[in-house]
Parts: C-alpha cells; sequence; structure tokens
C-alpha cells in the first residue's frame, strides 16, 4: 500500500448519467465488429437492439409506444455485457492514472509524493476522460463525481487546485462508496461500520418481536440472507479494522442472534454459536479471507494480490513448503494488508488444511478447523 510509504494516493470516482441508456446503437455494432462479432451473431444482436419500444406509465393511463434509438435493456443478461463492450475502448487512452471499470462504474487512482503532480496528471486524465466519452455519447454526471485523498492520518495536505470537469469543479469527499464498499480517507473503515450497523440495527428492531412462531431452519435462512450476507460483505478488505471498531458490530451480531433464536440475553455466547453453527465476525474475516487467499494461490480468481510460496523461494527450507513468505512490515497500515495478515493466518493452518485439492474440500476442512480450534 503506498500509505505506508507515506505517500498521498488520490482517487477519483466518475459516474456517467444514464450510461445504459444512451448507449449508441450505431456505434455499439462498430465496436461488436471490431471484437469479432460478425455473420448470424452480429444480426441477431442487430435484431435484439432494433424496433424496441418503451412505454410510460402514470396511474391507469399510458402513454403511446415510442420506438427506443438508443439503450441497452437494464435489468437483462445481455445489457451489461454489451455495454462492457461498448466502454471497453476506454482502455486504449494512454493515461496517467490507473483506470478500474466495473461496467458503468469508472475509477481512477494515482499515487505520489506531491498532491500538485498528482491532481495535475488527474486533470490531464480527466479531460481525455471527458473528450473520449463525449465521442461516444456518454455524459459525465458533474455533481456525482467526485475525488477522495487517502493518507496517513497525521499527513498534513498543502493547498492545491481543485478537480474540474469541462470548466466545473469536482466534489472533494472524506469517504466515498465503490462497489457496495465505502471507503474513508484514512482507510481505518469506521464509515463501512458505521452503515452496517445502522443495516443491523434496524433488523434488530424488526425482529424483536417477529420471529417468535417461526421454525429454527427459516430463522437460520433469514440470519444468513440478511445479517451475514452484511457481514460477509467485502470483510476480507474491511475486517482487519481495529479491534474496538470491530467490537461494535461482534456486540450488534451477539444481540441478534440471542433474539432471533430466542436465547436468554445472560447465555453465554460462545454456546450460542456453537449450538447454532454460526461464525462470529472473527471467525468470518479469518474464513472469507483464507477463502480469498486460496483462490490467488490456485489461480481460481484474477487478482493484483499476489502472495509467493517458500519453495519458490532460493534456498527455501522444507519445513515452510506449504508457508507464505511475510512481506516486512513497519506500520500498522503494513500489518493489516492482506499480503501480510492474510498470509500471516495462511501460515498458521496445519497442512491439511492447506493442501486441500479443490476449494469445496479446502471450505469444509477451513469451517471444520475453526469450529474445533475456537478461533476467534
Amino acid at each position: 500500500m503506498r500509505i505506508d510509504q507515506r505517500k498521498i494516493v488520490l482517487g477519483v470516482f466518475i459516474d456517467l448519467k444514464k450510461a445504459f441508456d444512451t448507449v449508441n446503437h450505431d456505434l455499439l455494432i462498430r465496436k461488436l465488429v471490431n471484437v469479432g462479432v460478425i455473420g448470424s451473431a452480429l444480426d441477431m444482436l442487430k435484431s435484439y437492439l432494433s424496433n424496441r419500444q418503451q412505454v410510460t406509465k402514470i396511474g391507469e393511463y399510458r402513454s403511446s409506444p415510442k420506438r427506443i434509438s438508443c439503450g441497452v435493456p437494464q435489468g437483462s443478461i445481455l445489457g451489461p455485457l454489451l455495454f462492457l463492450i461498448y466502454i471497453n475502448s476506454i482502455s486504449y487512452i494512454k493515461l496517467n492514472g490507473e483506470l478500474t471499470l466495473y461496467a458503468d462504474d469508472t475509477c481512477l487512482f494515482y499515487h505520489g509524493s506531491c498532491i500538485h503532480e498528482i491532481t495535475r496528471l488527474a486533470q490531464e486524465d480527466l479531460n481525455l476522460l471527458f473528450n473520449w466519452l463525449q465521442s461516444n455519447l456518454l455524459t459525465i454526471n458533474v455533481p456525482k463525481t467526485c475525488y477522495c485523498i487517502f493518507k496517513a492520518k497525521n499527513k498534513i495536505i498543502p493547498t492545491f487546485n481543485k478537480l474540474k470537469i469541462d470548466s466545473k469543479p469536482l466534489t472533494e469527499k472524506n469517504s466515498e462508496t465503490y462497489l457496495g464498499l465505502r471507503i474513508d480517507k484514512n482507510l481505518n473503515w469506521q464509515v463501512q461500520i458505521n452503515h452496517i450497523k445502522t443495516k443491523l440495527s434496524s433488523f434488530l428492531g424488526a425482529i424483536r418481536h417477529g420471529v417468535g412462531c417461526l421454525p429454527r431452519e427459516i430463522r437460520l435462512m433469514i440470519y444468513n440472507s440478511y445479517v451475514k450476507s452484511h457481514l460477509s460483505y467485502l470483510i476480507e478488505i474491511w475486517g482487519s479494522a481495529s479491534k474496538t471498531k470491530i467490537k461494535e458490530l461482534q456486540i450488534l451480531q451477539n444481540k441478534i442472534v440471542k433474539v432471533l433464536f430466542n436465547y436468554d440475553f445472560m447465555t453465554s455466547t460462545d454456546i450460542i454459536y456453537k449450538e447454532t453453527k454460526i461464525m462470529n465476525i472473527y471467525q468470518l474475516y479469518y474464513f472469507n479471507t483464507l477463502i480469498l487467499i486460496y483462490k490467488i494461490l490456485t489461480k481460481k480468481i484474477h487478482c493484483q494480490i499476489k502472495f509467493i510460496r517458500h519453495h519458490e523461494m532460493p534456498r527455501y527450507s522444507l519445513r515452510r513448503h506449504n508457508k507464505l513468505v511475510t512481506p516486512k512490515a513497519r506500520t500498522n497500515y503494513e500489518k493489516k494488508t492482506i499480503t501480510f495478515e492474510g498470509a500471516q493466518l495462511f501460515n498458521n493452518l496445519p497442512d491439511h488444511v492447506k493442501v486441500a485439492d479443490s476449494i469445496t474440500i479446502f471450505k469444509r476442512r477451513l469451517k471444520l478447523y475453526i469450529t474445533q480450534n475456537d478461533i476467534v
């Protein structure tokens, strides 16, 4: 992480105005040809896009049908794929920063020691992106486009020229949401944790008087679909927050499990989690982080995070054959990264778990190891 090196990281979060609805069909067809879609496949997609109509309904009144001349159908399987093909050539622009695309969520990241140089490079890229998007009939939603400066808590940033798009200033924020993850400028994950607490507190209030008659298996389904889903989402990233912050969620999780499964308030949480076979938040972080590492090591996912096994190093020790190299860490930021903390967690696993032949076997052995050894 660049922040460990006392660097500044600038993230620009670009919002496109009605991105899926403004895809130009003629341009899309040309881009499909460029990626090799021709013949009957192209004719089928042309037919899919052409002669589509829409109707507006207000109360009991309907408008007459109007032909749709642009856009890809939202809520369809093809819609996001066609949009990705449409916008994919944006990656051909020679930019100073690192461009990250996920459907219509577009981000630019920069790092360096001088805020003036970073913002200069970012402004150059924003000008290029604005022109490219205009030529492809896409529009940046300037009021919703913003940027964040990520830095060490005690690092002072001097005054700098604010970023602009089409001469309109962008908003600088202390935190921003990207793919459902709330990222704050100091990367302490307090905003993300507060968001989860708000969601789960509302859920706790809703179930206090409404679950008494439900069978246990239904309650478990409710827990998994609402509570576990919120706690697990990207916990591999924010789960490395300070113990004080994580404890706030653990206390809330304890209350929910007691209410949902009709346990007395004084019942030991250890007993509750064993009887319900539910993982507490610390175990969820442990479980999800190690699954991610296993997928990276076995190349199940494409990821910029890299781990090195000791047997890949010169003069490795046979006793360390199944262990990962732990990078040097001097700061708390470094010690909280998945490459450091995650590698330590993996190295502490018994070998029979590490060498599992498939992700299914790995998950089963890992969960058994967690429950049998009271991992917290």
